[in-house]
């Protein structure tokens, strides 16, 4: 049975077609959608939801008849804070005009499929966890356009404290840090590793390799302590693929 994935992340929204193996058959992308002023919220969310089902729609057509009838469910990572079981996006700091919004309701009424709403993380997290030697603890931090974590302990995933509307409490380094997040919490590792935040130390806007190092110490620091010695810690992420000197550097935290 072939399955679609659907990836909204703050840049890019990217949809796969998905084997019974987890192999990914065809894959199209284009960019997430940005709404400027709340007027026009509305507006850019019906946008996001016309692109996806387009993209949804040609991958359909390009496999075959048969598997056609077999490929009705539709996964969604979405980058925020989401209800999955009422399939409602809570909460987007990088998507605002999809606060509150049925997500999985509205796709689902337009591609004629079941869609089930989780976290871009939560699904990333699952996707690494599955493919390694599931260690009895594992975190997953993922650097893009924003910062996202998830955690499994002993297979299932860590319930990890949040304020209403808030960061996660793992996302946070301390109220003693200075820099105010845009959630209204001082700390939160999305004001020191997200790509917005890493360009924003810069006089330039610009990723600057010193900036990236001295902020990944202390995020990766931050969480190793979180995890304990014997655990896993997985990082990727797109702002990786745009700066590869991370790697090097991660090594060297390592």
């Amino acid at each position: 049975m072939l399955r679609i994935g659907v990836d909204i992340g703050g840049t890019r929204s990217r949809v796969a077609l998905i084997d019974d193996r987890r192999g990914i058959v065809a894959r199209r992308a284009r960019a997430t959608p940005c709404a400027d002023a709340a007027d026009s919220f509305a507006e850019t969310y019906g946008a996001l939801l016309a692109g996806l089902a387009e993209e949804i729609v040609a991958l359909r057509g390009s496999c075959s008849r048969a598997s056609q009838s077999h490929s009705a469910s539709i996964g969604v990572g979405f980058a925020g804070i989401v209800d999955s079981r009422e399939g409602v996006v809570v909460r987007s700091v990088n998507l605002p005009y999809c606060d509150g919004r049925r997500l999985a309701a509205d796709l689902a009424q337009l591609c004629g499929a079941e869609v089930r709403l989780c976290t871009d993380i939560q699904a990333a997290t699952w996707a690494e966890f599955t493919a390694c030697a599931r260690p009895a603890v594992f975190g997953h931090l993922r650097l893009g356009t924003g910062a996202g974590y998830a955690e499994i302990r002993d297979g299932r995933f860590a319930v990890l404290a949040r304020a209403p509307g808030r960061h996660l409490d793992a996302l946070r380094l301390g109220d003693a840090w200075e820099r105010t997040c845009a959630c209204g919490l001082r700390g939160c590792l999305e004001a020191y590793v997200s790509r917005a935040a890493l360009k924003a130390r810069t006089p330039d806007n610009r990723l600057d390799g010193k900036v990236i190092e001295a902020a990944l110490t202390e995020a990766v620091g931050s969480l190793r302590r979180r995890l304990g010695g014997n655990a896993l810690l997985v990082i990727g992420g797109g702002l990786i693929e745009e700066y590869p000197a991370i790697k090097e550097h991660l090594r060297a935290l390592c």
